[in-house]
């Protein structure tokens, strides 16, 4: 299944739901200032995201490329490679989606508890340090307690 125009689509129509999504939580708690260090997790989603999209992007440039050159004859075919070449295409694009929707949700679905349902003191971020001295304290009240 060739160019899979119905993925493209679901590619572009994903960006644009991904960008009014990234619009909302900027306008409802960005821009009034209520911003908590948990909101991070936005930007770790996306980097990792992002980096799994430009691989596959890279791949599939790759692969395009490949096809340009048995298109035009350039480079010999034979209909193994020709089948090789558009299969790995579709990979490419199902990929890309697949790391597009995965980021997605990740993010949707933080969005909506953060806008919805958060209250700071039942989902208080703590800072790394904190998080450290709390563990380095259960440790040493364990050794304490003689096990």
């Amino acid at each position: 299944h060739f160019y899979n125009s119905g993925s493209i689509d679901f590619i572009f129509s994903s960006i644009g739901d991904y960008k009014s999504l990234l619009e909302d939580f900027n306008a409802k708690i960005l821009k009034r200032g209520r911003i908590e260090s948990a909101d991070t997790l936005i930007i770790s989603i996306n980097a990792r995201g992002l980096r799994a999209i430009a691989r596959e992007g890279e791949q599939l440039y790759k692969s395009v490329s490949d096809l340009v050159l048995y298109a035009t004859g350039a480079a010999a075919c034979s209909t193994s490679d020709l089948l090789m070449v558009l299969e790995a295409i579709n990979r490419s694009l199902d990929n890309i989606e697949r790391h597009l929707n995965r980021a997605y949700f990740e993010t949707w679905r933080y969005i909506q508890v953060r806008i919805g349902y958060w209250k700071a003191k039942v989902y208080r971020s703590r800072t790394m340090r904190e998080i450290l001295d709390d563990a380095f304290g259960r440790w040493r009240g364990a050794g304490r307690l003689d096990y």
